[in-house]
């Protein structure tokens, strides 16, 4: 790794994952395995599921990243479901790629009023378009407290993470 590269959460978890014996360790994939053990507990206590977020993945692009936990969790881009036809529009600087999402359980589908991407930089400067869902009023007050994700050891002082 070069030196620039120990400053990302990517190296500084594999540096976590080489620190405990893992000879090869790929911290994309770790972190599929994480969020698919969390997806599970959630799904086991039937609860609804909504993932937003910067996923650094064209989903689909690669079957046993994230489109493998949409899969087993049936979990669907309101994005595609709302606005088929800007699902493919890119949502990084970079790229011609759609790298953010919002992914819903099926049962929440129901209450998606809207979904979009902003346009860069309306709000903040950043690489990637911000995307946002709205889901209806009569779902969010009653929903439970959001649920605590679990801590991948990433540490970091640096303003370049």
């Amino acid at each position: 790794m070069r030196q620039a590269d120990l400053r990302t959460v990517v190296a500084q978890q594999w540096h976590v994952l080489r620190q405990r014996g893992d000879r090869s360790p790929d911290p994309r994939l770790q972190a599929i395995t994480d969020l698919g053990a969390e997806l599970a507990v959630h799904q086991a206590n039937q609860r609804s599921i909504c993932i937003i977020g910067d996923c650094n993945e064209d989903i689909g692009h690669d079957p046993s990243l994230l489109a493998s936990l949409c899969s087993k969790y049936d979990l669907v881009d309101v994005m595609d479901i709302l606005h088929p036809e800007q699902a493919s529009i890119p949502s990084y600087a970079r790229s011609s790629n759609r790298l953010d999402y919002v992914l819903l359980s099926q049962d929440l589908l129901g209450y998606a009023d809207s979904a979009g991407l902003n346009h860069y930089h309306d709000f903040y400067h950043s690489n990637h378009r911000p995307i946002f869902a709205v889901l209806a009023r009569r779902l969010v007050v009653s929903l439970p407290s959001v649920s605590r994700h679990l801590s991948r050891y990433v540490q970091s002082t640096s303003k370049m993470v």
